[in-house]
């Protein structure tokens, strides 16, 4: 087994599931579909070329956002650490690809996104607390 970080840039494709292990482990799961986009100048079009689907893990708190935020056909940006495996299934070789996330990401391109922040507990206006120096002073 071969492993390695990447950064993946696709779509959900399918379900968002949820399974617990234990008392304290959650493992959050989806399948991603990810293609390049590539240039035909002669017929002066794009095309989707090499096609590849990742199984990507989400443990602890990135699964459980993940699982609260995601669906099918979200389009995100995944970093994490890629696993390949080879097997034979009797009729060919076959290749299983994971991603054990430690970062996702919405991917900007083509939706728009609200980010929700903690509730501040700090001033109004965080800035008025720093100290400004007087112009004077700090030409000195």
């Amino acid at each position: 087994m071969n492993e390695t970080m990447i950064t993946l840039v696709g779509q959900v494709a399918g379900e968002v599931t949820h399974r617990r292990y234990g008392d304290d482990k959650d493992l959050v799961r989806f399948r991603l579909y990810t293609k390049e986009r590539r240039y035909d100048p002669e017929q002066r079009t794009w095309g989707n070329a090499n096609p590849m689907y990742f199984t990507v893990n989400c443990w602890s708190g990135l699964g459980e956002t993940v699982r609260r935020t995601l669906r099918r056909g979200a389009r995100v940006i995944v970093l994490g650490r890629l696993s390949l495996r080879q097997y034979d299934n009797g009729d060919a070789q076959r290749f299983d690809a994971k991603v054990d996330a430690r970062a996702i990401g919405a991917d900007l391109t083509f939706q728009d996104v609200t980010i929700e922040h903690p509730a501040w507990s700090g001033p109004d206006d965080p800035l008025t607390q720093v100290e400004r120096p007087e112009p004077a002073a700090m030409a000195a």
